[in-house]
């Protein structure tokens, strides 16, 4: 069905980009559309359809016009990238020894304009999709991005007690504070496992980083008062980068979690940080979110 894996370390990698490749300078559009679904979609159907991403040939055609510029970047980003990835996998190994690296597939696929990371259930092992051409243009931080989204892998994989669905993406159906700690955990560690990485950077957002005190106030009272919530528009006020609540920042659920996990991580290590679930967790949580709300 994919691409052919390449083992890098212990963690495999599959390479769609050369599909993306055989696209470039195609013409007329419609001819790039209809060889770009050749080459890459339609081997990959699975892959695309779980993203949630569709687009209608017109909106193919215009990514492809947008990206073609880009591919000497991209075709950088990707060399980059296979000689990134097996030193990064196995500095996540030695934090979490219980990590499983072999279970693990990351592919490198042109993003649909949609994503710099994500990660998915696929064909029985877990998947890592690195949207490399949006990385390029972002020129995002590549330990910071592949830490984040192992860790979700990771917390999914060891503590299926607290991650009872697919994705961290669906938690808030058990309530927000899940969705809260799984994406400020990730950031934390992110951040601990990059010495040196900034807050911005670990939060991908310099005004999350720099938000005045009284809204960080503001964002803890509005998260408080939603903590058991289960609905998806509160989920996406917190932690979908399109929306946000009256007055406040976008993805203000990344910083809230992110600063419970900082002072839990006062007294836990990472892995200890990771395991936790149940009632402790979720009381640790609610007390510190109503103390930032308070403070």
């Amino acid at each position: 069905m994919f691409a052919t894996l390449a083992l890098l370390a212990t963690v495999q990698v599959v390479d769609l980009l050369p599909g993306l490749y055989a696209a470039e300078s195609v013409e007329p559009t419609a001819a790039r559309v209809a060889r770009f679904k050749t080459d890459v979609l339609e081997p990959n159907h699975t892959l695309f359809a779980d993203t949630g991403i569709v687009l209608n040939d017109a909106q193919l055609g215009a990514y492809l016009n947008a990206v073609d510029p880009q591919l000497p970047a991209v075709r950088a980003m990707e060399q980059t990238l296979e000689a990134s990835i097996p030193p990064i996998a196995a500095s996540f190994a030695s934090a979490f020894p219980k990590f499983r690296p072999q279970s693990v597939v990351i592919y490198l696929t042109p993003s649909l304009g949609d994503f710099d990371g994500m990660t998915q259930d696929v064909d029985g092992h877990h998947g890592l999709l690195l949207g490399v051409d949006n990385i390029a243009a972002e020129h995002a931080p590549l330990g910071v991005l592949i830490d984040h989204e192992l860790f979700h892998i990771y917390h999914h994989d060891i503590n299926p007690a607290f991650f009872p669905t697919k994705s961290e993406n669906d938690l808030y159906q058990y309530g927000i504070y899940r969705q809260l700690w799984a994406e400020g955990l990730a950031t934390y560690v992110s951040r601990q496992l990059n010495p040196g990485t900034t807050e911005a950077t670990a939060l991908f957002s310099q005004r999350l980083a720099t938000l005045p005190a009284a809204q960080v106030q503001q964002l803890a009272c509005f998260v408080e008062q939603r903590f058991d919530s289960r609905s998806a528009n509160d989920a996406n006020l917190l932690f979908d980068g399109g929306q946000h609540p009256p007055g406040l920042p976008a993805r203000g659920g990344y910083l809230i979690g992110y600063l419970l996990a900082q002072d839990l991580g006062t007294s836990h290590t990472l892995a200890e940080l990771a395991d936790m679930s149940g009632d402790t967790l979720e009381h640790a949580l609610h007390t510190r979110v109503q103390t930032l709300c308070g403070s």
